[in-house]
Parts: structure tokens; C-alpha cells; sequence
């Protein structure tokens, strides 16, 4: 038996199963567009006929060679064209109206026959499309403001000028991409998105797989519900697993095997009844590689091998056997009751199998014959048998099932490793690859990482031809002719994780020859190697893993199919699959309450094979076979659908390598790709120019006129352009695009179409040679519609050389277009000259304007115009001098830089007139605005100086840096025109430079001279006149400028006269050279000076600066400050006072404390003066918002402050804030305030609570109470007497709401008074008290009094003024009682209290009831907040209590998730606690990383056999399972 045909199944997946070879593409083109009986593309009114186009797109659809495609009953083929059709849209008429421009006349009759045909008739293009913007690459340079240059002290920008004089758009408007819209209404193909991302369906917009339904086969493995009874009567069952390799086999649940050749036929059916009882279902099957034998295993642990030939009966049988027999070691095999889950056929033997169950028992079988009694070798080659006949089943560990035994398959190409009958074997925990020749062992391991899903999957990809081309797989005329031999692959996966190895040998150097006659040594033997070729993670579980091809492996998900391709690694195709509409074996596996797989990843390897090139997928309905569409197919499918634009942009995608997706059936090798797709690519843009123009549709009446007649073929013809434009591009090839398809628009009259559709590729630098025909006509067009702005744009964008020089000059400068007049001067004909000629003029044409505009032919808008074009010159100069083209600013050749620097730096800086042109026939250039003035020297010079000073040393200065000015003896050179500018400087000519002018040649020349010092050498007198020039200007708009070139230049150049340039600058304003001279003298005084008049300066940089002179001049006098510097501080006090009161007074504090005085005398207000002293001596309790500056850090109190500031502080204090005179006074240091001059003041200012806490302080307790009971008295009377008068009982007169906070901060500090005494030994405390409180209660007596004897509609009692009074009493009450009362005896407090108070009263009632009142409200206080107190408490106890009672009933109860994950989204849950039914709990999830953080109050469901859901994920996998689809 040969090896070729016992490896045909390695064969079937190599690429050129399904690759689309140049002849077939070429010979299915050519059927596309040249069948003579085919009228789909003979225009009738209608496009796209549904009857043609459908038989067109099943040709398509069906390759070569599949005959269960071609071989469909008449039904099937009806059904698949009606999916076709409703697919595509085809047939669906499209009517518009014609557009048509007959405005068009026949000007441009003089630029050739050929133009003036072409423009007979005019297919107007869109209003949007006449406004193309120019490229980045190519903008209209911006227009200079005079204020923005690089003669500035900022830094130079460019932007667009404001008003009216604006720079063009700079938007890059490219083609739109193409679409063939009149032929098509959808595509089947989704929009690409780029070439490192897969081509994905998920939104239904584009399908990587052509799906076929193999409905006859499905027939009779899928029993309808009519034909039940026909089941009963000995159907063959419903499917459970298949395989396809060469044929179709499907396995039943009646223990029965179907055979099916690709036309679907039944070939036979093997297995019987008998063997389906004792066997019960199929749950593996295995074809051998020549297609004659298959294996058949069962769900009892029966094997039966059937000859195809003879399928009557089984050539041989595996019997299971029992423990019993295992133990005595009579028999090895799978053990009765196990269900057969792999088989596998070992090499080219028909006899030797490999199988596995489910209980983790792999076996190799070698099924013999001995004198015609069947003899089976079995070897165990994996797995471990019970130990007692009662234990349970081995899958109940963890790694012990297998979930994959495949053999090694024998591939195309002979490979040393298929001599080693490599056997893999992949279980939850490791992949295990074992070699039985020579000798059975183990060779290879893998474990599982930390992918948490033990479900895997696996397959083999055998040896198989590399060509010398890059294929792959055996040769299209059937020759072996190859490179080499690929090395055999594995793929595997554990949920997500996939890997690939692949497998060489190695073999060590053979040992050396020995003499003769001695005995040969043993060779050493050979060694495999397996090397990981790469590993990634898909999103989802895989659940099936197919190898398409030896580049191309599908992965099966739990959400779609893709397809990865192994060079790269990366995914290119998917599309999306639900894999519970596959034949699975849930039903027929034991799921035991130890499981360790999820059940939302099913088991469904078996009902996915591959077979050359082809998907088949077992469903549970049909049988599908999909096939990955090659970049041919896709190409056609586009042209089948009329749809030739489209595929033209795909073919170029392919190209230049940007297609997204597979690239099945193209050469590895890049220039055999593009010559491969080159030749397809301009067969397309052939094949789209005939079909677009064939006779038929340019004569059938569809293009009739405005009407409204026929059909709008516009958005065709436009299309055509564009995208064969991006073709040509690619190819590097534009004579079909210029010369065939141009002229096919010429012939038709609609040449205009093909310019407008081209102009955008000419206008981005795309395209940037095009005939001179195509140029001609397209400016003539712009021009004949007045599109001046478009006209010019092509001419500055386009390769000079392909312009018509007389006819752009001509435009140009008959309408003003000085951008492309400049260009065509520049690069077309080498002339830098006449540009600048032209500029000049119309600068001068500018200035006449401006001395006289009333008298101006010019309007404001051709003003506006005039000024726009003039100004270019400074930028023509800019980059000419600088060796760049006008406007694209791309470098000149050397060469020619060097010439047109030469004319450009003769003709400026040449002391007189010129003549231009140069010769007899030139005219004499003038600059002056008026002919009768003679013209002066320098007359072009000067004319730009006069027209914009900054804008010409602007472009000056960009010319200086060009190393073109480095070598003088080419009779210019930077030291050379700057003695020409100071010449113009200082020369009396008529016209004068104005001042400006001048102020700006100053600044040129000081911010030149130090950048170029070994090329600029100026005497000292020109360089000491730049500096007085600079000083001398006395615009304030120009101070900055001045003197940052003055700084320039001083810092190559020293004035002789320090001390006369100083005086004129600080005349000038030039503080900052001031400042740095000083600073560097020692001048300190002055320097301070400089700071204080720079009106730049901030007020924070201000102090920090003052801080800094005054620490630096105290270190050159040894730490003292100098006192002229002192003097200069205090001389500019008003204005440091102004930059920031708190700050100054910190400088002062801290450099000069002495002067405090002097400072507080220079403030005049009392209230700048207490911020200033508060900010000395509480800077704390500073406001930052009420003065200008604060200080920037905390310090701490003065202690340098004199005596008298301090008093003045305690007087302001009383005004400004009386309540805060306490709190300095206790502030540290204590002798920071005299107490006894504080008394003094607070006496004066009445501040009688400041009085009482001093004298209570200097120790004077009883003359401190004594004066609190005396004062509270008057304030009583005070108020009593207010009550009176004003009749009112609100708190809305200004003097009662005085009297009553005097009367609480009163209370205050007596009650303070007390509580500081209270634990001392040597005073009464309980006197404290009594006294305190019977002046409150006096208090309270007098204001009663006071509301009795007043006439009120109210009772006094309930009068708000007297319940204040009584809550104070309660405050001093609630103090005692919280503070004192271990010291002080309340009962004889209280009784005390009452015998004097009513001692002094002549009616004890109200004293009694005042007393009543009191202490009841106190009392009642210190209830409320008791039972507030035991509410909290109990409400605490009882969240406590149920806390832990929930903590302990949740730690006793609930079921243990196996693993702490989601088994549908993977992400980890932390769970304390699961209830014990499948309801919902709450949990806290934790994200991994990179995940957004969830909700944390997420409900999780946990199923009995320890899987972990989330609610919404379960919910979600239960709809999934209840709505299934197919692909």
C-alpha cells in the first residue's frame, strides 16, 4: 500500500485544496465578462437581472471537483438560488435623472480636436467637489501679521490674519472610496479594517466561510417527527458522532454506522442489532487513511473494525473485559461499562488502533489473526485501573479523564518523526505524547497553567511538501518537486489557552567506521524535539480545534468560529456560531457530582472534522460544509455581483498588502504576490472600463438628457476614476489610467468627469505627473467656470514639466494667481527673477494706493487682493534665500540655490535701479510712488523697508541662517548687508525710514551680531549707535523687543559709557539690563530701585527679589544691612506697601525691625495698620482675602515689635475685633503684652470683659467678679431701660443685640474665671460660683421687673429677651454641674443662692419661681440627653447582635464553590457565604486586572455540583441554550 494514498486525508488540507490557481482564475474572469450567450451585462433599464445573476453567483459558489455540490437535486438548487438572491439584493432597479451641463461652450476649441470633443458635452461633477482644500504638504503660505515675526520677544508663530485677509483651508480632501452603486444596492463583503485585524461578521455585514447544507445526507440522519413509525421499524437512530476523510460516517445511537460518499449517497450501513444491543450507541468513529476501514467504538467499551468492502460483519472485535480478568492478568483492555470517548488508526496498519475512554484508560490495539482466530495485542498505554471492583470510577480525580487520544497521521511528504507512531493523548491537567517505536514510551509532557478551565481539544497536522515558490502541499500537475518537508504540528487548548508545538528529529553524528572485520557499533538512537511555535488566548473557550490547511487552523468557541493563521499567529477570520447547535455528548456522558468541566462548555470536538479545506460541522438539524473563501473567491464573488469597483479596491488591497483577512491561495513570497495580483489587478480595470463603456449601455437610451429619463450613471463613471486611479498607484503604472481610460472619456464626451475625479490626486501629491493633455484641459476647465482658486492649486501641485508654460502664465497673470505664477517661473522655466520683479511691482502699486486711496481705481475688495499678493514677497524671499521652492518649501537643487541666491542678493542689495529682463528689450524697475522723484539708493531695499520693516528682516533673518552667507568672497554676506542697513539707517535720503523702521533694522542688527560672531565684525561705533538706536525709541509698544536685543547684543559688545547708556536705559525702561548690571556692580540701592519701576514685575517675584538684595547685601557687610539700602526700602515703603501689606511687614520684621515704627507711621488707615500688626503679632488668625498679598507661609508672633505698637495693636484691637483681645492676650510670649497698660486701654475702650480677665490674671479674683457683677448690673439697667423705650420685643434694635452679646461674652469670662479656680486650694470655689450666679439671677430679676412694669399683650414670662437671659443662667448651671461638682456642694450651693437672692428681693414668689424655671430646663436638658444616650446605646447592641447572628448562621450553612469563578465571564468572586438552595446570594466580586471594577453588590447562583455563576451570566447561557442558530 502506497504511502500517497494512505495519506490522502493529510493531502486534502493542504492549501491547494481550496486555492483559486491562475488558470481558473483567469478562465472564470474571462466566462464573467466575455460569454457571448450571457446577457447579464447587456444594459436593458434594469441592472442586474435576478435569473442571470443567480446562475451566475451558484457558478460561482460551486468549485471544481465538489461533487456533492454540483449533484443537489433540482429542490435543493432552487432553495440555495432564492438564498442567493434575497442575499444580494439583485434585481432591484435603480432610476435617477441624467446630469448634464450644457454651459460648457467652445472656448477651449483652440487647445486641440481632441479637448474641443471632449467638451461637447459637460457631466457637471458636485458642488462639493469644486471646493478641494490643499494638502499639509502643499497649503497656501499663511499670511504674516507685522506683529508676529522673530524680531518679537515671544516666540514666532504663524497664524492665519484676522478680517478679511485670510489664508486658504488646508484640509486634504482625498477620494471617497468607490462603489459600484448603480450596478449593486449591497455588499456581502464588510469594509476593511486594517491588515494586524481579523475580518469579522459579527455585524452580518461580511461572511469568511461559503456554507453549504448537505440536505440529502441530513435526510436520512436526521428523522423528521412524520417519520417516528419508520424509526420504530429499525431506523438506524439519531446521530451521535461523525467523521469525514475521503467519506462521511456517522454514528447512531442504535450502535449503527452510516457511510456516505461526497454526493452524499449512502454507501453502506455497518453494525447490526445484535450488536446494538449488546454495544448500545457509537460514541467514537475512526476512517483509515486509504478509506477502507473504520472503527467503530461504543458507549459499553466495545471496538469493532469494519471492512468497507465487507461491512456486513466486523473484520475484528475488541471485547471489554472486568477487573477480575485485569487482576489475574489474563486480559488488559477497557473495562465493561466504559464509553469508548477516541479512536484512532496508528500508521498505515488497518489493525492497530488507539482508543480511550471515559474513565481515563487509553489502550493501543494490534488486532491480529492466527490461523483465522482473531489474536489482539492490547497495551496500556495511559490510565490506572480501580484498585477494588468497588471503587469509584476513576474520573472522579481531578486529571485522570481524557478528553483526546489522536495518533499521529502520515502526511504527503515522508518525515522521520512518522517512524516513531507518535501517539498524544491531552487530559484536564497535562498533554502527554507517547512513541511506540522503537519502543513504547513516554516523550513529551505539557501541564496546564492557570487556565481554570480544564476542558481541552486537540489535533495533529502532519509532514506535507514545501515548495521553492513558498506553497506549501503537493504541486498543482501532482509533482513532488519540493524544498523540503514542513515538520509535524500539535495544536491544544485548555479553555482559553492554545498552543502550538511542532516536532523534529534529531540524530546524533554517527560513530566512526571500524576496521575491517571488526564488528559495527551501535548507532546512538535518533531524539525528537518539540519546540513551542507559539501560544495565545482567544476570548472565548475553545471547544474544537481544526487544521484547515498547514497555515491555516480554525478555532471553535463557545461564540464563533475563527480562523488563525499560524505564520503570523494572529486571527484573521471569524465569524460568529453558537456550538450548542452541534451534536454534543452531554446526553451520553455520566456528569457525576465531582465534575470539574462547566457545562456551558460542551463537548463537541466529535462533530467537527476538516477535509481539504472544507469545515464540516454535525448539527443537530443539518449537516453543514463550509469553505474559507481564498482572495480569488472573494475577488470573483464581487465581479459575479456586477460589483467590478469593489473588486478592483480589494485586488489593490492585496496588493499592497492591506487586504484584512486570510490570504488563502497567495505566494509567501512578495514579489511573486505582486506579480500574481498585478496581472489580476489590471485584467479588473480592463474588464470595469469595458463593462462601463461597452456600445450596448452607451447607446441604449439610459444616458437620455434632463428629462429625467434612464438612469444617472454618474456616480459610475466618477467612480471608475478614483478607484482606477488608486489601482495605478499602487501598481506604479499609469499609462491605463492616461492614456486608455482617458481617452475612453474624451470619445464619450465626458472628459470633465475624468478630470474633477483625478484633481483631488493630483492636489495631495499623489499623483504628481500627469500628461500634459490632461493638465491643459483640466486648468481650462477651472478657468472656463471661474474657479481661479482650483485652477491655481493645479498648477502649484503638479510636476512643472507637465504643464503648458504659455497657458498657465497667460492665466496667471491675467487673473492675479501669483502662487502658481511663481511656481511656473520657479520650476518650469529656472527664473527666480521675475517673480520677485512682479511683487515689487505690485508692493509698489500698494503704497500709491495708500498715500491716496480716494483717488484709486482699486475698490476694497481688489485692495484687500493687492495686499494679500504683496506680502508674498516676503515669503518668496524667505525660502528662496533659504534654498527652498515657493510655496511647498521643498529644498532646491544645490546647484540651482546657489544661481537664484546669487540674482536674488545682486538684485536686492545692488545700490541702484535695474533694468528687467536684462538687455535692450528690459524696463527700468522703479520703486518710488512718485516717477518725478528720482529713485534712491538701495531703491528695492529701501521700497520693502518702507512697505513692512518686520516682515522683510523677518524673511532676512530666516535667510541669514542659510550657510549660503558663510563665504563673502561671493561679494554678499551677513556683515555686508548689515553695514547696507546701517547705512540706510543713518542716511538722509529722501524717503526717510520712520522711526519704527529704524527701531526694527536696530533689532536685526543687535540680535544678528552675537549669533554669527565669526562672521559678522562690526566696528564699535556702529555696534554703541545700535544700542543708543534701541534705547532712543520711546514706543512703549516695542520696550520688550528693544531690550531683549539689547541684552543680545551686550552680550558680545561692552559700551565704553556704562554710566550714560545706563542713564538712557533706564530712561527707556530697560530694567532687566539695569538689574543685572546692578546686581553685578553691588549696587544695591539702585537695584532695588530697578525692581520697584519695573512694572513687569509680580508682587511675589517682587518680595522674593527685595528678600534676596537684602540678605545678599547684609553678607557683603557682614551682616548688617547697608544703611543707603535701608533708606532705599524705606523711600519706596508706599509702593512695597502697595505689592503686599503682610508681606512687607514680614521683610520688615525680619531685615529691618527697627523700622516698624517708621512703617506703622506710614500707614495712614487704622486699618491697614491693625492687618499690618495682626499679621506680626496673630498671623494665624489673618484674613487672606481682605488685604492684597498674604504671606505665602505660617510663621510665628513678633517678638521685635517695640512696646508702643504693641498697645496701638491691643487699641485697634478693641475697635476692630474686641472679642479676640483675650485670646492675644493669652497668646505666647507672655511678655508680649504689659497687663497692666492693656487694663488701662481696655478701661478707656470699655472692653469690660478683656477688664475682668486681666484683673482675674494679675490676681485680683474678687475685684475681677466684683466688676463682672457691677458691670452685668448696668448692662441690665441698660437694657431693661431699652425695653422700654422701644416698645419692641424682637431682637431687631441694633443696641439691644449690642447689650446682649456684651452680657454672654461677660458670662463667659466669669465662667472661665471659675473653672481656672477650681481646683485650687486657697480659694473658695463655691463663692466663685454663688457669686457668678446670683449676678446672673440679679440680672434675670431686673429684666423681669422690667417687662412686669411694661404694658404687653403677652405674658413676660414667655418674652424671648428674658428666655435668653435664663439660658445663660442654664449654661452656667450645665458648666458647674459637668465641671465642679466633686468640688463644690450643690445643695448648699443652691440654698445659698436662694437666701441671698431673696434677700435682696422683696418678693420671694418670683424669686422661687425664677429658680424653678431654671433648674427645671437644666434638668430636663440632662434628661433629653440621657435617653438619648440609652436609644443609641440599644440600637447598637441590636445591630451588633444581628451582625453576628448573620456572620454565624452564614459560616454553618451553604455549599463551597470548586472554584471561586464565573464559569461564563471568568472573573474571580469572593464569596463568605452561599445560601443552600440554587437562589441568588450577594457576593463581592473581584475584577482581574485591566477589568472594570464591577458592581459589588452583584448576585452570583451556585449550582449542587460546586459551579459558580452570576445571575445575569446564568441567565444569559439559558437563553442562549433555548434560542439555537447555525452558521
Amino acid at each position: 500500500m502506497s504511502r500517497d494514498t494512505e495519506s490522502e486525508h493529510a493531502n486534502a488540507n493542504s492549501p491547494t485544496g481550496s486555492d483559486v490557481d491562475a488558470g481558473e482564475y483567469t478562465a472564470q474572469l474571462e466566462e464573467v465578462m466575455d460569454s457571448d450567450d450571457d446577457e447579464g451585462f447587456v444594459y436593458d433599464g434594469i441592472d442586474a437581472p435576478r435569473r442571470d445573476y443567480s446562475e451566475q453567483l451558484r457558478d460561482a459558489l460551486s468549485d471544481e471537483g465538489e461533487q456533492y455540490d454540483d449533484d443537489k437535486d433540482d429542490e435543493s438548487a432552487e432553495n440555495e438560488k432564492e438564498e442567493l438572491a434575497v442575499e444580494h439584493n439583485v434585481g432591484v432597479p435603480i432610476v435617477t435623472t441624467v446630469r448634464v451641463d450644457d454651459d460648457y461652450d467652445d472656448e477651449l476649441s483652440n487647445q486641440g480636436s481632441e479637448l474641443a470633443l471632449s467638451t461637447r458635452v459637460l457631466m457637471s461633477p458636485r458642488p462639493d467637489e469644486h471646493d478641494r482644500a490643499d494638502s499639509p504638504a502643499f497649503s497656501r503660505p499663511a499670511f504674516l501679521h507685522p506683529t508676529v515675526s522673530r524680531l518679537r520677544s515671544f516666540t514666532p508663530r504663524r497664524s492665519s490674519s484676522s478680517g478679511s485677509i485670510q489664508s486658504p483651508r488646508a484640509n486634504d480632501d482625498s477620494p471617497l472610496p468607490s462603489h459600484f452603486s448603480a450596478i449593486s444596492t449591497s455588499s456581502s463583503l464588510g469594509a476593511p479594517q486594517g491588515t494586524s485585524t481579523p475580518r469579522d461578521d459579527i455585524d452580518g455585514a461580511y461572511r469568511p466561510f461559503r456554507w453549504t447544507v448537505l440536505r440529502e445526507l441530513g435526510r436520512q440522519i436526521h428523522l423528521s417527527k412524520s417519520q417516528k413509525a419508520t424509526e420504530m421499524l429499525g431506523a438506524p437512530g439519531t446521530p451521535t458522532v461523525f467523521t469525514a476523510n475521503g467519506l462521511i460516517c456517522v454514528g447512531t445511537t442504535r450502535g449503527k454506522t452510516l457511510v456516505f460518499d461526497f454526493k452524499q449517497q449512502l454507501r453502506c450501513i455497518c453494525g447490526s442489532d445484535q450488536i446494538a444491543k449488546t454495544a448500545g450507541a457509537v460514541t467514537a468513529l475512526c476512517l483509515s487513511n486509504d478509506h477502507t476501514f473504520v472503527a467503530v467504538g461504543h458507549e459499553t467499551g466495545h471496538i469493532y473494525l469494519y471492512d468497507l468492502a465487507k461491512h456486513q460483519i466486523p473484520a475484528r472485535t475488541v471485547v471489554p473485559t472486568t477487573l477480575a480478568a485485569v487482576s489475574s492478568g489474563k486480559k488488559d483492555g477497557h473495562l465493561a461499562g466504559s464509553r469508548i470517548v477516541s479512536l484512532g488508526f496508528v500508521g498505515a496498519r488497518h489493525t492497530a488502533i488507539v482508543s480511550a475512554d471515559e474513565h481515563g484508560l487509553a489502550f493501543y490495539h494490534s488486532l491480529g489473526q492466527v490461523l483465522f482466530v482473531e489474536a489482539t495485542d492490547t497495551l496500556r498505554i495511559l490510565g490506572k485501573y480501580p484498585i477494588t471492583p468497588n471503587a469509584p470510577p476513576p474520573n472522579t480525580r481531578r486529571s485522570s479523564s481524557i478528553l483526546a487520544a489522536d495518533p499521529l497521521p502520515l502526511g504527503p511528504a515522508p518525515h522521520p518523526v512518522d517512524h516513531h507512531q507518535l501517539i498524544a493523548l491531552l487530559t484536564p491537567s497535562k498533554l502527554v505524547i507517547v512513541g511506540l517505536k522503537p519502543q513504547a514510551r513516554t516523550l513529551h509532557r505539557v501541564h496546564r497553567e492557570d487556565e481554570p478551565n480544564m476542558r481541552g481539544c486537540m489535533a495533529w497536522f502532519p509532514s506535507t511538501f514545501a515548495h521553492k515558490d513558498g506553497t506549501v502541499g503537493e504541486s498543482a500537475n501532482g509533482s513532488s518537486a519540493a524544498a523540503g518537508a514542513t515538520r509535524p504540528m500539535i495544536v491544544f487548548s485548555w479553555g482559553r489557552q492554545v498552543q502550538l508545538i511542532r516536532v523534529r528529529e534529531e540524530r546524533p553524528a554517527p560513530l566512526p567506521t571500524p576496521r575491517k572485520g571488526a564488528q559495527p557499533p551501535k548507532q546512538p538512537p535518533a531524539t525528537l524535539v518539540f519546540e513551542v511555535g507559539g501560544k495565545w488566548k482567544t476570548d472565548f473557550d475553545v471547544v474544537a480545534l481544526q487544521w484547515l490547511n498547514v497555515q491555516q487552523l480554525v478555532v471553535l468557541t463557545v461564540k464563533s468560529i475563527e480562523v488563525y493563521d499560524i505564520r503570523t499567529m494572529r486571527r484573521v477570520e471569524r465569524c460568529s456560531f453558537k456550538p450548542r447547535t452541534l451534536i454534543h455528548d452531554a446526553g451520553l456522558a455520566q456528569v457525576g457530582p465531582d465534575n470539574v468541566f462547566t457545562d456551558n462548555t460542551l463537548d463537541v470536538a466529535r462533530s467537527v472534522r476538516s477535509y481539504k479545506g472544507k469545515l464540516f460541522l454535525l448539527g443537530q438539524k443539518e449537516v453543514q460544509v463550509g469553505s474559507l473563501l481564498s482572495w480569488a473567491d472573494r475577488i470573483l464573488a464581487h465581479v459575479r455581483e456586477g460589483r467590478f469597483l469593489d473588486a478592483v479596491d480589494l485586488c489593490r488591497e492585496y496588493y499592497v498588502g492591506e487586504a484584512p483577512g486570510n490570504k488563502l491561495g497567495l505566494p509567501d513570497d512578495p514579489a511573486a504576490l505582486r506579480t500574481l495580483v498585478g496581472t489580476r489587478l489590471r485584467e479588473l480595470m480592463n474588464a470595469s472600463a469595458d463593462y462601463a463603456f461597452s456600445e450596448e449601455r452607451m447607446h441604449d437610451g439610459t444616458h437620455g438628457g434632463p428629462g429625467g429619463q434612464g438612469v444617472d450613471r454618474t456616480t459610475l463613471f466618477e467612480q471608475l476614476v478614483s478607484v482606477c486611479a488608486r489601482a495605478c498607484m499602487a501598481l506604479d503604472d499609469f499609462d491605463f489610467l492616461f492614456q486608455e481610460l482617458f481617452e475612453q472619456y474624451q470619445e464619450h464626451l465626458i472628459a470633465p468627469i475624468f478630470l474633477v475625479q483625478i484633481e483631488p490626486f493630483m492636489l495631495d501629491g499623489r499623483i504628481r505627473a500627469a500628461p500634459p493633455t490632461v493638465t491643459q484641459q483640466l486648468i481650462a476647465y477651472h478657468e472656463q467656470r471661474a474657479d481661479l482658486n482650483a485652477a491655481e492649486k493645479v498648477i502649484w501641485h503638479i510636476d512643472p514639466q507637465c504643464l503648458d508654460v504659455d497657458q498657465a502664465i497667460t492665466l496667471c497673470e491675467r487673473h492675479g494667481l501669483y502662487d502658481a505664477l511663481i511656481y511656473v517661473y520657479t520650476r518650469a522655466l529656472r527664473d527666480y527673477m521675475s517673480p520677485l520683479v512682479s511683487l515689487l511691482e505690485l508692493v509698489r502699486k500698494l503704497k500709491i494706493y495708500r498715500r491716496d486711496p480716494a483717488h484709486s481705481r482699486l475698490d476694497d475688495d481688489a485692495a484687500e487682493k493687492l495686499t494679500l499678493n504683496s506680502y508674498k514677497v516676503f515669503t518668496y524671499l524667505g525660502n528662496v534665500l533659504s534654498g527652498l521652492t515657493y510655496p511647498s518649501q521643498e529644498p532646491i537643487p544645490e546647484d540651482e540655490a546657489v544661481q537664484a541666491r546669487k540674482v536674488i542678493y545682486t538684485f536686492m542689495f545692488y545700490g541702484r535701479s535695474s533694468m528687467w529682463p536684462a538687455g535692450d528689450s528690459g524696463r527700468l524697475i522703479l520703486t518710488m510712488e512718485d516717477e518725478s522723484i528720482p529713485e534712491p539708493t538701495y531703491p528695492y531695499l529701501r521700497l520693502l523697508l518702507r512697505f513692512d520693516s518686520e516682515s522683510f528682516l523677518h524673511a532676512l533673518d530666516i535667510a541669514f541662517e542659510d550657510s549660503y552667507l558663510n563665504d563673502d568672497s561671493r561679494g554678499i554676506g551677513r556683515a555686508i548687508i548689515l553695514r547696507i542697513l546701517l547705512e540706510l539707517v543713518s542716511s538722509p535720503t529722501v524717503p526717510a525710514l520712520t522711526s519704527t523702521d529704524e527701531t526694527f533694522v536696530y533689532i536685526f542688527i543687535a540680535r544678528n551680531v552675537p549669533k554669527y560672531p565669526q562672521f559678522i565684525q562690526l566696528p564699535p561705533t556702529m555696534l554703541h549707535s545700535v544700542l543708543i538706536g534701541l534705547a532712543g525709541d520711546p514706543d512703549e509698544t516695542t520696550r520688550e523687543d528693544r531690550q531683549l536685543a539689547a541684552e543680545c547684543l551686550l552680550s558680545s559688545y561692552t559700551p565704553h559709557d556704562a554710566d550714560q547708556v545706563a542713564e538712557l536705559f533706564d530712561e527707556a525702561g530697560f530694567f532687566r539690563i539695569l538689574r543685572s548690571w546692578h546686581r553685578r556692580d553691588g549696587h544695591y540701592p539702585e537695584l532695588v530701585r530697578a525692581y520697584l519701576r519695573d512694572p513687569e514685575i509680580e508682587p511675589a517675584e517682587l518680595f522674593e527679589s527685595i528678600e534676596d538684595i537684602l540678605v545678599t547685601g547684609a553678607r557683603a557687610k557682614k551682616g548688617q544691612l547697608p544703611e543707603e539700602l535701608v533708606e532705599a526700602v524705606m523711600q519706596s515703603l508706599p509702593q512695597i506697601l502697595e505689592s503686599g501689606l503682610t508681606q512687607t511687614a514680614m521683610l520688615v520684621d525680619t531685615h529691618m525691625p527697627r523700622m516698624h515704627a517708621r512703617v506703622i507711621e506710614e500707614i495712614s488707615y487704622p486699618a491697614r495698620q491693625f492687618a499690618y500688626l495682626r499679621s506680626l503679632l496673630q498671623p494665624q488668625l489673618l484674613e487672606e482675602e481682605a488685604f492684597e498679598v498674604a504671606p505665602t507661609q505660617p510663621h510665628a508672633s513678633s517678638t521685635k515689635l517695640d512696646p508702643e505698637s504693641r498697645h496701638l495693636y491691643i487699641s485697634l484691637l478693641c475697635h476692630h475685633d474686641p472679642a479676640g483681645i483675650i485670646s492675644a492676650l493669652e497668646s505666647p510670649p507672655a511678655e508680649t503684652f504689659d497687663l497692666g497698660r492693656a487694663l488701662q486701654i481696655c478701661e478707656e475702650k470699655e472692653v469690660f470683659g478683656a477688664v475682668i480677665w486681666i484683673h482675674d490674671r494679675q490676681g485680683d479674683v474678687a475685684v475681677a467678679l466684683e466688676r463682672f457683677e457691677n458691670v452685668s448690673k448696668d448692662l441690665a439697667v441698660r437694657l431693661s431701660q431699652e425695653l422700654k423705650d422701644s416698645g419692641q420685643q424682637e431682637f431687631t434694635n441694633n443696641d439691644l443685640r449690642s447689650i446682649t452679646d456684651e452680657l454672654q461674652d461677660l458670662a463667659h469670662v466669669a465662667v472661665s474665671i471659675c473653672q481656672r479656680h477650681t481646683e485650687e486650694q486657697d480659694i473658695k470655689v463655691e463663692d466663685l460660683w454663688l457669686q457668678v450666679l446670683r449676678s446672673q439671677m440679679d440680672v434675670v430679676q431686673i429684666v423681669s421687673s422690667s417687662l412686669t412694669a411694661t404694658e404687653t399683650e403677652d405674658s413676660p414670662d414667655d418674652h424671648p429677651m428674658l428666655e435668653f437671659m435664663r439660658v445663660l443662667v442654664q449654661n452656667t448651671f450645665g458648666v458647674l454641674l459637668s465641671q465642679s461638682r466633686n468640688t463644690v456642694s450643690l445643695s448648699r450651693l443652691f440654698k445659698r443662692l436662694v437666701d441671698s437672692s431673696s434677700a435682696l428681693r422683696s418678693t420671694s414668689k418670683s424669686v422661687y419661681t425664677e429658680f424653678k424655671r431654671i433648674l427645671t430646663a437644666t434638668l430636663e436638658t440632662y434628661k433629653a440627653d440621657g435617653d438619648a444616650l440609652e436609644i443609641t446605646n440599644r440600637l447598637l447592641e441590636r445591630d451588633i447582635f444581628e451582625a453576628v447572628e448573620q456572620l454565624t448562621t452564614g459560616r454553618l450553612r451553604g455549599w463551597t464553590a470548586r472554584i471561586n469563578q464565573c464559569a461564563h465571564c471568568h472573573k474571580l468572586i469572593q464569596v463568605s457565604a452561599l445560601p443552600p438552595t440554587t437562589s441568588t446570594a450577594q457576593a463581592h466580586v473581584t475584577p482581574k486586572s485591566g477589568d472594570t471594577a464591577p458592581d459589588l453588590s452583584q448576585h452570583i447562583t451556585i449550582l449542587r455540583s460546586g459551579i459558580i455563576y452570576h445571575t445575569s451570566c446564568y441567565a444569559a447561557l439559558a437563553t442562549s441554550t433555548d434560542s439555537p442558530s447555525s452558521p
